[in-house]
């Protein structure tokens, strides 16, 4: 089976003969009818042919974290069986094939036995005090002594309990450690040591509303970071106050340890807009790149509503459109700067366009929350 994934906008059809064929639909047809194989006419820009198949050997372009690529999805999405025995899914834009055999020996999957309740005392808020706690930085394996990893997992598996369950988040909701691996980087991928976890997300009634992944790393130099590798909730618990309440426990806990930044891959439906507004920036110049050419694509549009408008010159709805326009002229010229530049626009700035106070996310929309929502990119939020 083919897989590939969407550039500009586009997602291609490919299939091959025998069990298990599959087939992608286009996301937005850029063509009359059929499908081309890579190298097709109506192909997306920057497609260059990159095909992945299901058992190829894959590698996160920007962080060096190989796998093996073992299904996908519509939406683009490519769900990778990672080296160090973690299984996540990633946009396929991220990846890059690696030269050798099509199929590697998987790592054996990490299971745990299913959660069962059982009787606890009143969960804390998440701002409440944490008496006696460990220090996060300390589950994180130290560089020049190695020990056994089932007991660094094991160490790290209690301190984590430690400081993240028997407290609740948002409108009562409480997380259970799951899953904790430890490891090192392989120098390509610059080295250091990491810890990474893997939380159920519990509403108040006890139902599984999500899952949280987090990765807390050690470089050699000593420098303590955090990506934020995925998250997700169902959609009835979105809005409820656990995203907020979460990060800012974590985020907490970072900077009391004295950790340098967080960074993220912004994806799925409301990522894009929510960790922009929730002041991450872009961490490198394709991921800012990517989002500026989403504004010139609004403004494209909006200049043709502008022009093709059927009502009067005093309708609100054409003022609005106006308005659009002006604020997305003004970002749009001081992206030229360059990014790293001193005026560059930040993500946070992008997503606020057109916000009018007691506006609020998925109630009411506004043009930053347009251009940003279902946006894909590399984010930083320094400490």
């Amino acid at each position: 089976m083919l897989i590939e994934w969407r550039r500009a906008g586009v997602q291609f059809t490919a299939t091959s003969p025998g069990a298990g064929t599959k087939a992608f639909r286009p996301l937005r047809q850029r063509a009359t009818a059929g499908t081309r194989s890579p190298g097709g006419a109506w192909q997306a820009r920057g497609w260059r042919g990159r095909w992945i198949r299901m058992g190829d050997r894959v590698q996160i372009t920007s962080h060096g974290r190989r796998g093996t690529a073992q299904s996908s999805d519509t939406r683009g999405n490519v769900t990778v069986r990672w080296d160090d025995g973690a299984t996540t899914a990633v946009p396929g834009s991220m990846l890059q094939r690696l030269a050798g055999p099509a199929t590697a020996p998987l790592p054996p999957a990490r299971t745990r036995a299913p959660h069962t309740a059982s009787a606890a005392p009143a969960a804390a808020s998440a701002s409440a005090p944490i008496v006696d706690a460990p220090h996060l930085a300390d589950l994180i394996p130290r560089h020049g002594g190695q020990p056994q990893e089932g007991h660094a997992r094991a160490a790290a598996r209690a301190g984590l309990a430690r400081l993240l369950e028997g407290r609740t988040y948002g409108d009562g909701y409480t997380v259970t450690v799951d899953d904790v691996a430890t490891g090192t980087h392989t120098p390509a991928s610059g080295g250091g040591h990491y810890v990474r976890f893997t939380v159920t997300i519990r509403a108040a009634d006890g139902s599984t509303a999500g899952k949280s992944t987090r990765k807390l790393v050690r470089e050699p130099d000593g420098t303590l970071w955090a990506d934020h590798e995925y998250q997700v909730l169902d959609l009835a618990h979105r809005g409820r106050g656990f995203g907020s309440s979460w990060n800012h426990h974590l985020e907490r806990l970072y900077r009391q340890d004295g950790f340098d930044r967080i960074e993220l891959f912004a994806s799925e439906d409301d990522g894009g807009y929510m960790w922009a507004a929730a002041g991450y920036d872009f961490a490198n110049e394709w991921s800012a790149a990517a989002v500026i050419d989403n504004l010139k694509r609004e403004l494209a549009d909006l200049e043709w509503a502008r022009d093709s408008w059927p009502g009067t010159s005093g309708d609100p709805a054409l003022q609005q459109i106006l308005d659009d326009i002006a604020m997305l002229d003004e970002v749009l010229a001081d992206a030229r700067a360059g990014y790293g530049r001193p005026g560059f626009p930040a993500a946070h700035r992008i997503s606020q366009l057109g916000r009018r106070p007691g506006m609020k996310y998925r109630r009411d929309e506004w043009l930053g929350s347009r251009v940003m929502a279902g946006t894909e990119w590399e984010g930083v939020l320094p400490l």
